[in-house]
């Protein structure tokens, strides 16, 4: 499931240590083409960063839209699936359902129309890794977290967003991510 992920982070890793071994032998050797290209190439990497954040800050529908497009294909607590995995530890680790709400998902059926176990079949309005309480254990707990429209707070985390969730968690408290930033900048 992480192979994808591992295979960039080992290409990135030979990347980083090729640039470092060109630094050193151009800053050993004192070649000053190989120490001006080193500089050129960290100046530019630095520059691409700050655009980045700078994007992340000002502009984050360019992480949203693709995120939403992407549950189409969600098929619920049962997809096997890697998006479907992912949203599932997702949503549920963080109590949270969709990018911005359930109604992220109205656009995918693959959740819809489900078996659940014992209790029989069921066609849901929200996907059950929404429930706050997992796995529900009757049909009654499973019509009031992940059926019933409206939402029930105390049920569900239909109308929570992932996005904002984890934008606050991470750069949401702009003066602690911009020191951060800032210090790995300049440390850079």
């Amino acid at each position: 499931m992480l192979m994808s992920l591992s295979i960039g982070m080992i290409v990135g890793g030979i990347v980083l240590v090729a640039l470092t071994i060109f630094g050193c032998c151009g800053g050993c050797y004192k070649v000053k083409c190989m120490l001006f290209l080193y500089g050129i190439i960290l100046l530019v990497l630095l520059v691409a960063q700050i655009i980045v954040i700078g994007l992340l800050y000002g502009k984050n529908d360019i992480i949203k839209q693709p995120l939403k497009d992407g549950l189409k294909d969600y098929k619920g607590l049962s997809g096997t699936d890697l998006l479907s995995v992912g949203w599932n530890i997702v949503m549920i680790q963080f109590q949270c359902c969709g990018v911005d709400s359930y109604k992220d998902f109205n656009d995918g059926n693959g959740w819809k129309n489900i078996k659940y176990g014992t209790l029989g079949a069921f066609s849901l309005d929200s996907p059950i890794a929404c429930c706050k309480t997992l796995p529900p254990t009757s049909a009654s707990d499973l019509n009031d977290c992940a059926k019933k429209i409206p939402i029930d707070e105390t049920k569900s985390n239909g109308n929570t967003g992932c996005f904002k969730v984890i934008w606050d968690m991470s750069l949401g408290n702009i003066s602690l991510s911009v020191s951060i930033l800032v210090a790995c900048g300049v440390f850079q």
